[in-house]
């Protein structure tokens, strides 16, 4: 063979072996910027879910706060108060609040992958369902029928809530503490 055929060899394999390398290169390169966008993409979607989780966890705890003395008085034998307070704009808000709560948590639990923020998430929804300071406060007002009290029903009502709302902000600084880094 003479010289210019090996030289067309050569310069065709050089030319494949190139354009294979740039190929693998390329794809390389692609992918890695699908996985970056596809990260971003979760840590938005985290970030949104959780300002809506503890903003609608904390908002719940303090509209619910606001109106223990109500619940207290009405657990004295105020049928309509139990009626009516449903369908008020207080009522709604505060079921539309637990009701994202509990879809935000859900949705969380599939995209975050930090063990403490999950617990913290679930601590927070815990911290909602124990409600055995409200459940004392009412049968307290069904006793006196809506008068004085005694002992710290009220104070354990209003110290549950605000055991609540601090529960959503410790999930609010490690959500902070992530979103800094990675998620």
């Amino acid at each position: 063979m003479s010289e210019t055929v090996w030289v067309a060899l050569l310069t065709g394999a050089f030319t494949l072996a190139s354009g294979i390398v740039g190929v693998v290169l390329t794809h390389r390169y692609s992918r890695a910027q699908a996985d970056a966008a596809r990260r971003e993409d979760r840590r938005r979607d985290a970030r949104g879910l959780l300002a809506a989780f503890v903003e609608a966890g904390t908002q719940w705890a303090q509209m619910n706060s606001a109106v223990v003395p109500a619940y207290y008085k009405a657990a004295g034998g105020d049928d309509a108060f139990w009626l009516e307070w449903p369908n008020t704009d207080s009522g709604k808000a505060i079921r539309e609040h637990a009701l994202t709560v509990a879809r935000a948590a859900g949705e969380l639990r599939l995209i975050v992958g930090d063990d403490t923020l999950l617990e913290r998430i679930a601590a927070a929804q815990e911290s909602m369902a124990g409600s055995d300071a409200m459940v004392a406060l009412l049968d307290e007002g069904k006793r006196t029928r809506g008068g004085m009290w005694e002992g710290d029903v009220m104070k354990d009502a209003l110290t549950y809530h605000r055991n609540v709302e601090q529960s959503f902000r410790k999930v609010e600084q490690r959500a902070a503490e992530l979103l800094r880094g990675e998620l």
